[in-house]
């Protein structure tokens, strides 16, 4: 996949150099975000855990460690489940804290939740689409203060641009 600005400046390039997919407990992936000279700005590295299961680390440029996780799947291999660690700040929380976020059939994001280092729920996030047929081209994300909040403190409506590949 090809990243581009809003002015269709390609800012970054996706490559995966392996496969995560079959249910082999072996099977190993290193996914890698390259900016436009060819540099790895970023890297995830997968293993497969379980046939339904694989684990994650994604590094940033300097091979820090940024992210830790696990994704789950069915057995057709949809994912169902992600939660992982971020390591470093965020708006909501420093440090250590996981993100939890779940999938419908069809693998789209449907909900997240962030809980930091203390246990307590920083934001959850619940996400709706229009119907099937259009669900790449926008989504509404509305974000709670916790998962029990019946009034979201933010509604974001977010439109997918794509820009032409030169």
């Amino acid at each position: 996949a090809t990243f581009y600005d809003a002015k269709g400046e390609v800012v970054g390039v996706n490559t995966s150099e392996s496969t995560i997919w079959g249910p082999d407990p072996n099977a190993r992936a290193r996914d890698l975000f390259t900016g436009p000279d060819g540099k790895v700005l970023a890297q995830t590295h997968l293993s497969r855990s379980t046939p339904t299961s694989f684990a994650f680390t994604s590094y940033d440029e300097e091979m820090k460690l940024v992210r830790r996780g696990e994704t789950n799947t069915n057995a057709e291999g949809r994912f169902l489940k992600q939660s992982y660690e971020r390591i470093g700040e965020d708006g909501n929380a420093n440090g250590k804290f996981v993100n939890t976020m779940t999938y419908d059939a069809y693998g789209f994001l449907t909900s997240r939740t962030q809980v930091d280092g203390d246990g307590k729920t920083v934001f959850y996030n619940r996400y709706e689409y229009p119907d099937v047929d259009d669900r790449g081209n926008w989504t509404e994300q509305l974000v709670f203060d916790s998962k029990d909040s019946k009034k979201p403190v933010k509604i974001v409506k977010r439109v997918f641009e794509y820009y032409e590949e030169k």
